[in-house]
């Protein structure tokens, strides 16, 4: 049977069952009873007349979606009757939903979202360490000497390239633009294509470029680009004066790469060149640690292989410059675990603490609910004596149930 012709259908019943009624009441007084007495017998006769039009639902098709809905609207007069144990149920519901979607969000976003780089789970931080000073701390930043050693000896097992994010120019004003001091970094050619990041614009550094005597140019950062250009596509081979210099722009990267550096600070505006900017003397010394060192682990090789190899070469470093500056240890972490070491168990804390409120508020509400439930004891009792089946009463508390928790929810979810 079609469900549109809701209306026609019940009519139809309606009638049916009217019929049926009348016949059993003329029987009944064929018999010999009186009118009232009549109607009486027929009625007793004839039985539940609202288990019949249940039943005869039953057979009709879409039966069960329209039972949902008389459920739904009930559930929904039941909760409007009751403002108090509604209003109160979903605020409980809402605080505990709320704080868990904030705080997980803040945890996928830090530390379950990869990082957006090309491969990123083999991008690893390597660090000079001091493995003789236990209170020491291990991460410690390398000087160029050691790392272009590290870099030869460990081609087969990493690619590396070498960072300076502590730099910093004065950018001269011109075309209208006011002067500014801005966070930079120097870094070598290779750093941009070994952790995977391509210019949206231009291109970026390339070996001509990262020398001694090379013509100075500069990669600039979304932001960057976009708060002093206003997002000019045509900046690629403009002049910026950086320092009182001119350096040529050559590309301009995607605002998905932010890069701050392990040990904090402001996120990078502008990347220039180390060989072109740091003194020669700082790319030959083993006593002057002021980089990072990227490294990209080869198909099969592993943080633990790189590290080994590295340590044992800073051993004989460390004999051949025994000054009490160069280190004798090595030691690296992942890019990512090197990113979030100071929130990483913060925040799993805070993550199982929210996650600890809101099971006291599902507590909270459903001690609310048995409590609703214990104070329509007598309710249930009467729907049930007449003819409320168990499973019938037990569906509606659970969507009274379930629109509580879908209020407290989105609710929540705008917190």
């Amino acid at each position: 049977m079609s469900w549109w012709p809701t209306k026609k259908r019940d009519a139809d019943l309606e009638r049916e069952l009217r019929s049926d009624l009348e016949l059993e009441e003329e029987e009944q007084r064929e018999r010999g009873l009186g009118p009232e007495a009549a109607r009486q017998a027929a009625m007793r006769a004839f039985g539940n007349s609202a288990l019949i039009r249940e039943q005869t639902h039953a057979v009709w098709s879409w039966n069960r979606v329209e039972a949902l809905v008389r459920d739904l609207r009930y559930g929904l007069r039941t909760l409007r009757r009751t403002p108090g144990f509604t209003i109160t149920a979903i605020v409980v519901i809402a605080l505990g939903i709320g704080a868990n979607v904030a705080l997980f969000t803040v945890v996928r976003s830090v530390l379950l979202k990869p990082l957006p780089y090309r491969d990123p789970a083999k991008l690893v931080l390597m660090y000079e360490a001091e493995p003789d000073r236990p209170h020491h701390t291990p991460w410690l930043p390398v000087d160029a000497g050691s790392f272009w050693d590290w870099q030869r000896a460990a081609q087969s097992v990493a690619q590396m390239a070498m960072v300076s994010p502590f730099q910093g120019y004065n950018v001269s004003s011109e075309g209208g633009r006011l002067p500014e001091v801005i966070d930079a970094a120097w870094c070598t050619g290779n750093f941009l294509s070994l952790v995977g990041v391509q210019p949206v614009l231009g291109r970026d550094f390339t070996a001509a470029d990262d020398r001694l005597g090379a013509a100075a140019t500069a990669v600039l950062s979304a932001s960057f680009w976009k708060r002093r250009y206003g997002a000019d596509p045509a900046v690629v081979g403009k002049t910026i004066w950086l320092d009182a210099k001119p350096y040529t722009i050559i590309g301009v990267l995607p605002p998905s790469f932010v890069y701050s550096g392990a040990f904090g600070g402001n996120a990078v505006q502008i990347w220039t060149a180390v060989q072109h900017e740091a003194p020669e003397w700082l790319m030959k010394t083993y006593d002057d640690h002021e980089f990072q060192v990227v490294a990209r682990l080869a198909p099969g090789a592993t943080l633990a292989a790189l590290e080994s190899q590295l340590a044992a070469l800073q051993k004989q470093i460390k004999a051949a410059h025994p000054e009490p500056s160069v280190h004798n240890g090595v030691v690296g972490r992942t890019m990512l675990d090197d990113a979030v070491h100071d929130y990483k168990t913060p925040l799993y804390a805070l993550l199982a603490a929210t996650g600890c409120v809101l099971l006291i508020a599902c507590m909270n509400v459903a001690g609310l609910l048995v409590a609703r439930a214990a104070s329509r004891n007598k309710e249930l009792a009467i729907r049930a004596a007449l003819g409320g089946g168990r499973l019938r009463l037990m569906r509606e508390r659970l969507i009274e149930s379930l629109l509580l928790s879908s209020a407290g929810g989105m609710l929540g979810m705008l917190m």
